[in-house]
């Protein structure tokens, strides 16, 4: 291994490592938000989160993963930088403006629409990031801190000085203020290494915006399918019920994080294997879902049968009518688990047009079953539109890239395996939780399962040796018999 590709895994590693930290302690935030505020404060938090997300979108346009690419390609970071952000800064000024425009027509409430005017600001905040030239740049340990920096800021401000619903208009400013600390360290770390080239070309900027489109049209559509059930519910039931399903969406949300790690793992071991022996790629990819049944299997059997625990730990127990979208959500992001990795494998395989006409359909989908089944069953009805449309995701990449590679799947014996020590660790689970607390209950379905796994034969001596040089290369072998 070189000494510059040593030097980009460990980047990528310690990047991993920020984003599960930050993960943690946003969750840590949130938990607590959502305790201190009750259900319908918390739901107002959510709902303003969610809408402003659009305008975020609207004020960047996609220009930020543009020009990443082309400040790569260029290594011009000074000239990229004082070339976009005045741009960024336009449409984000446009965008927040426009959000003030339609709030007459939204029929907020008077908390409701103060909270949404000031976490608006977050529109501004995100122009100027420089996360995108950071990535660039090759400097992901000037972001990773950035943003360590600035959650920690946020949490702790946060747990100081939220103590109840009254205080619900503080926590949009303590977002901003921890958003803000993250880009001025952003700035201070690229102030260091170059000097900024402050221009402005409305020709290139034109061109620019007219190419990032598609990609703002594909982080368009993958916000609707995320975020238009809260939405949606806020409208056409309340607030407490938005409340309700953000604490129930907040830990499937927690648990992805571990999922983008995954993906920064196979993604570039998957495209390099393409490239140097692509007819060792599925038999790797075959046991790449193998490995991740093993761990998300148990997860959402677990986190269903402790459904009900796990919100009273976690929210306490008026949260309680969170239990059933939470479990439902649970199997939900399992199959997002499965469905990333096939997508990013198509995008390794340079089929990125399949991943996004994917996503347009997912779009679609989610909102027709949100507007069927909410008015049906509420917040129910919204876990279950996002499960039925990522299985359906799920499907299409897989048709897509079975067409180009041909089928691959988990190993079916490993499979069962796994799926016969999962049901025993639930059964295990039902039995035992009457009893012990969630904390006691969690620790020992992990031994069971685990010993399980090793009486079934589903995880060996050598998949451990295995699993073991995965994560520390980041890259998988070719076989000892190629060249």
């Amino acid at each position: 291994m070189t000494r510059k590709h040593s030097s980009t895994l460990g980047r990528l590693g310690w990047l991993s490592l920020s984003k599960l930290l930050q993960s943690l302690m946003s969750f840590v935030a949130i938990s607590y938000l959502a305790r201190v505020l009750g259900p319908t404060s918390f739901g107002i938090l959510g709902f303003a989160t969610s809408l402003v997300s659009y305008f975020v979108l609207l004020g960047s346009l996609g220009l930020p993963l543009l020009a990443m690419r082309e400040s790569a390609l260029s290594r011009e970071l000074g000239a990229s930088i004082g070339q976009m952000i005045p741009v960024m800064m336009t449409l984000a000024v446009l965008s927040y403006l426009l959000l003030l425009a339609l709030l007459p027509a939204l029929h907020l409430l008077g908390t409701q629409e103060v909270v949404v005017k000031i976490l608006g600001w977050q529109i501004i905040i995100n122009a100027l990031s420089l996360s995108w030239a950071l990535s660039a740049a090759g400097l992901t340990n000037i972001s990773a801190w950035a943003y360590i920096t600035g959650t920690s800021f946020r949490v702790a401000l946060i747990i100081l000085f939220i103590h109840s619903q009254r205080n619900l208009t503080i926590v949009p400013f303590l977002t901003l203020f921890g958003a803000g600390i993250t880009v001025l360290w952003q700035w201070i770390g690229v102030r260091q290494r170059t000097q900024i080239l402050w221009q402005m070309s409305w020709h290139k900027t034109w061109r620019m915006i007219k190419q990032a489109l598609p990609l703002s049209a594909s982080s368009v559509m993958t916000q609707i399918y995320n975020s238009v059930d809260t939405i949606l519910l806020g409208y056409w039931i309340n607030m407490q019920t938005v409340g309700y399903y953000n604490a129930a969406y907040r830990i499937p949300l927690f648990l992805a994080s571990f999922t983008t790690v995954y993906s920064q793992i196979l993604l570039p071991s998957a495209t390099r294997l393409y490239e140097q022996h692509p007819e060792a790629l599925t038999n790797r990819l075959s046991e790449s879902l193998s490995y991740a049944a093993i761990v998300v299997i148990p997860t959402a059997v677990g986190g269903s049968v402790l459904a009900g625990p796990i919100i009273a730990a976690i929210y306490q127990h008026h949260f309680q009518p969170a239990t059933v979208p939470f479990a439902i959500l649970l199997w939900a992001w399992a199959t997002v688990f499965t469905t990333l990795h096939y997508g990013n494998i198509l995008i390794a395989i340079r089929h990125e047009k399949a991943f996004a006409h994917g996503v347009l359909w997912g779009a679609v989908i989610n909102l027709t079953l949100n507007v069927i089944l909410i008015p049906i069953w509420g917040q129910i009805g919204s876990a279950l539109a996002i499960l039925f449309t990522e299985l359906f995701i799920l499907v299409y990449l897989m048709t897509k890239i079975f067409r180009v590679l041909g089928p691959y799947y988990p190993n079916i014996s490993r499979l069962f395996r796994t799926i016969l020590s999962a049901l025993f660790m639930g059964g295990f689970l039902r039995w035992v939780n009457p009893y012990r607390s969630v904390f006691v209950s969690i620790p020992l379905a992990m031994m069971v399962y685990a010993l399980m796994l090793v009486m079934t034969k589903a995880l060996t001596r050598k998949d451990w040796y295995t699993l073991s040089q995965l994560v520390r290369n980041h890259t998988p072998s070719p076989p000892s018999s190629m060249p």
